[in-house]
């Protein structure tokens, strides 16, 4: 994320003020959406001039995915729209690019967006914790059984561009990459479209205000502070709830008692 980055001194070129703060941190305190890794730390607390660092958990939210779909295209009876991973992996993937897609309707009784209105994907410019966040939770469609649920191969939008923080870079999973992972640049094959960069939650937001029939992914606090519409997902029970209507403590509480059986921690949260 930027603010790892800043904190770490290796945002690159794009981030670097002048060419004498090459590989210099930015920033005395950072913060961002997910934790250093262990090797991060090691590197930063011990490689000269060595930082040793705390990393405090002191927030827990969620990221979101909001749309800027106008309310009367909405179903009647909800004015809500519902998305399961495997319909928004296909969206940000631009497999599937219009709002119409039968994959949308058959979860979205009543929603009548106009004959082939194009879906406005947006994603963040440079590296950011939410990307990663994002990447990670539409890299997991292929083995989303609600997807198997919803009469459709888990396999045709399997995530194909790669998990990151994303920004300037390349990404090793994509040919010809010009981006970090996820290459939201890259065309799939059967893919079309393109995305829209924004810089910051700000930036994504105004997008979202200023272009209907947009979608992106944004930390909800964000989002509902501009009142922007947020996108029911899927949940474990088949349900589709947003993240105003998740019950978050609990996730943390699994969460954390599930790192706890491992050994995982804030420093090594993969158990490496």
């Amino acid at each position: 994320s930027t603010g790892q980055c800043e904190f770490k001194g290796d945002c690159g070129s794009a981030w670097t003020q002048d060419a004498s703060n090459a590989g210099k941190p930015a920033t005395h305190f950072g913060s961002g959406d997910i934790p250093f890794s262990s090797a991060d730390h090691a590197a930063i607390s011990t490689t000269a001039p060595a930082r040793p660092f705390m990393h405090v958990p002191f927030m827990i939210g969620a990221i979101g995915v909001f749309h800027s779909v106008p309310a009367d295209d909405l179903p009647a009876s909800t004015r809500a729209l519902n998305l399961d991973r495997c319909v928004l992996s296909g969206i940000f993937q631009r497999l599937i690019t219009t709002w119409d897609h039968a994959d949308i309707l058959a979860l979205n009784p009543g929603f009548s967006p106009p004959a082939g209105q194009p879906i406005k994907v947006v994603a963040r410019e440079n590296g950011s914790s939410s990307t990663t966040l994002a990447a990670k939770y539409l890299s997991d469609a292929k083995t989303d059984t609600k997807c198997r649920d919803n009469a459709r191969t888990n396999a045709a939008y399997e995530w194909k561009i790669g998990t990151g923080s994303g920004g300037p870079g390349t990404c090793s999973t994509t040919s010809g990459s010009t981006r970090k992972c996820p290459d939201w640049s890259y065309t799939a094959p059967a893919a079309s479209g393109s995305v829209v960069y924004a810089q910051g939650s700000g930036g994504v937001s105004g997008y979202l205000a200023a272009n209907p029939y947009a979608i992106a992914y944004i930390d909800s606090g964000h989002g509902h502070a501009v009142g922007a519409s947020e996108v029911k997902v899927s949940a474990a029970d088949g349900t589709f709830i947003s993240s105003k209507e998740a019950d978050i403590p609990a996730a943390a509480a699994a969460a954390i008692t599930a790192a706890a059986s491992v050994s995982a921690s804030p420093l090594n949260p993969a158990n490496a």
